[in-house]
């Protein structure tokens, strides 16, 4: 990485793709960074190339233009130390839209898309391995709620079945108590009522009534 100055790195750090990437990957990035000199009336891309990189302006003049249909130069803008021409290309890569070319000697600063490419891929994955992890602790959170539930319900419910048993013995034992009782009035009622007619005489035997 060249000797870039704490504005140099900003700018291309706070570019809002690369600094989507976490501050690791971001200063590993910057030591891609190379130098691109250019003399007065280089050009640095043609309309057309491929989007293989992106530049800062450190020092110098240049200016971005199209050609119309009949071959005039249409001039865009004017880029000057501190701009940056060709970002999307770190992104899509697609061809170059504008021709750009230096004014007077100039000073650029190259980041390359492949290795932006690779940075965002690997931190794609780490996302990912993130996610996953993430994912996987709330299903085990939910398990372990889920189990507590369960253990709260059968907790629950043996409470309640030890307590039915109570009330229906007492319950039972009352009924069966009272049946008891009830069984022996009427027996003692009938036990009296025959104890006391009086047994049969010979009379009633022989007029065939007891």
């Amino acid at each position: 990485m060249p000797g870039l100055s704490d504005e140099e790195q900003a700018a291309l750090v706070q570019l809002p793709f690369v600094a989507a990437l976490s501050p690791s990957r971001r200063r590993g990035l910057l030591d891609h960074v190379h130098i691109r000199r250019l003399k007065r009336r280089d050009t640095l891309m043609h309309q057309g190339d491929a989007g293989d990189a992106l530049f800062l302006v450190r020092d110098g003049l240049l200016k971005v233009y199209t050609l119309t249909m009949d071959g005039r130069e249409k001039v865009l803008r004017l880029l000057g130390p501190g701009d940056i021409v060709g970002e999307m290309a770190l992104v899509d890569g697609a061809p170059r839209s504008t021709t750009v070319v230096a004014l007077q000697n100039s000073t650029l600063l190259r980041l390359p898309r492949g290795p932006f490419i690779e940075a965002l891929l690997a931190e794609h994955e780490r996302a990912q391995r993130a996610k996953e992890a993430l994912k996987a602790q709330e299903r085990q959170s939910e398990q372990v709620r889920l189990d507590l539930q369960v253990t709260r319900q059968r907790a629950d419910r043996a409470e309640r079945e030890r307590k039915k048993p109570v009330y229906r013995r007492s319950w039972f034992w009352g009924v069966l108590g009272g049946a008891v009782v009830a069984v022996g009035a009427s027996v003692g009622i009938a036990l009296g009522t025959t104890l006391n007619q009086d047994p049969p005489t010979d009379r009633g035997i022989v007029n065939g009534r007891f």
